[in-house]
């Protein structure tokens, strides 16, 4: 499935992607948003463990209810404006 595609999947079903692909996927999201609304996307570095990635994704499902101001969530855990 391309980017384009999950983005769509996504944010019909109000669910924010998670993504190792911050190459591509940062444009195809800013691209998607500018005709669409879309929960947010959340960008993950390959290079974060697995477990850490978890534990600063986690507390968002807590707090999501829906969504917000379309398109304003893209944050890469553990950096600034995550």
């Amino acid at each position: 499935m391309k980017d384009p595609e999950v983005l769509g999947v996504a944010a019909s079903g109000g669910r924010i992607p998670v993504t190792h692909d911050v190459r591509t996927m940062p444009r195809h999201f800013g691209e998607f948003i500018a005709h669409s609304e879309s929960p947010g996307l959340i960008l993950v570095p390959s290079t974060m463990p697995m477990a850490r990635a978890i534990e600063e994704i986690l507390p968002i499902s807590f707090f999501w209810t829906g969504f917000g101001s379309a398109g304003t969530t893209l944050a890469e855990p553990g950096f600034p404006g995550a």
